[in-house]
């Protein structure tokens, strides 16, 4: 591994690192360290990675700011390609957004707040990236991000970087196809509406109190673990079942939102997966519900 490491060193502007804790790295604050995890700061730094990746036979991982993601106590091998905090530029031309899938979402609903372009205020308080928004098809409120969209750049598995229009997409509830096709999010272009900015800040700022009123904000998570069951909610369900507060090791279900289960203080991975799957018999069981997961996996 160190090997490509040191190539990667000599052909690449990213930030890279080697045993990287992905603890640091995820919402959760827990999982062990990834071989290598690289932040591309171009297209470009993605594509030589991937290509000497694969010619040292090494499996690479894509993630946005890891918001969704829970991973293993034993971390990750290969390479992690961290979309985040690099390749984050924003420009905007009167209702049209571009942004880079490396920027924070909350970059990009400043900007555009500022230049008084309505839209995304309901994804108030998500902390992820703009590629790790669209790969997800973020929303809440009854509202998700594909409503803005109008095209989406991504990188194929040729190595080839492509447009493609948001129905092309396969977006769904709180996911969508891109990924299944092998191709990565590096860009994607929106459309809004024109509102005055005191407005949106303040549509913001609500949304940010009635968040923090019905959601654990003082615990470390990755927002709700399950998605909903058809019209019920996954939370409702799981409170129905008496599930509130239950705990295995240092992870418990939120007693605030049954839907969090939350990093209490030193959780492992194991904690949460445990307490994830005690949690999905359980409600099977009382309610004949089988609740798939929000979030997702890595290193298991």
């Amino acid at each position: 591994m160190k090997e490509l490491f040191d190539k990667l060193s000599s052909s690449v502007k990213a930030d890279l690192f080697l045993d990287e804790p992905m603890s640091k790295h995820t919402t959760f604050k827990i999982g062990g360290p990834a071989d290598i995890l690289a932040v591309p700061r171009s297209t470009q730094d993605i594509k030589t990675m991937i290509s000497e990746a694969s010619s040292a036979n090494v499996p690479y991982f894509i993630m946005g700011n890891g918001s969704n993601l829970l991973v293993s106590d034993t971390g990750i091998r290969g390479l992690v390609i961290k979309i985040c905090g690099a390749m984050d530029k924003i420009e905007i031309e009167g209702r049209k957004v571009r942004a880079e899938a490396g920027a924070y979402l909350g970059k990009l609903q400043s900007a555009c707040a500022e230049k008084g372009l309505s839209g995304l205020e309901f994804l108030s308080g998500i902390p992820c990236s703009v590629g790790g928004a669209i790969a997800m098809n973020a929303g809440s409120w009854g509202s998700s991000i594909f409503l803005f969209l109008d095209n989406v750049k991504v990188l194929t598995k040729n190595a080839k970087v492509v447009s493609l229009d948001k129905f092309e997409c396969g977006f769904g509830y709180r996911n969508s196809d891109i990924h299944k096709y092998g191709a990565i999010i590096v860009e994607a272009d929106f459309e809004f509406e024109e509102r005055d900015p005191s407005l949106i800040l303040a549509t913001q700022k609500e949304i940010l109190r009635m968040k923090s009123s019905s959601q654990p904000l003082t615990y470390p998570s990755a927002g709700c673990v399950f998605k909903n069951y058809g019209k019920e909610s996954a939370g409702k369900l799981i409170e129905q079942a008496g599930l509130k507060g239950e705990k295995i090791g240092r992870a418990q279900v939120s007693d605030v939102h049954a839907n969090f289960i939350v990093n209490t203080g030193g959780a492992t991975a194991a904690d949460v997966l445990g307490l994830i799957n005690r949690v999905k018999g359980i409600v099977f069981e009382k309610t004949g519900a089988a609740l798939e997961f929000e979030i997702k996996l890595l290193g298991f």
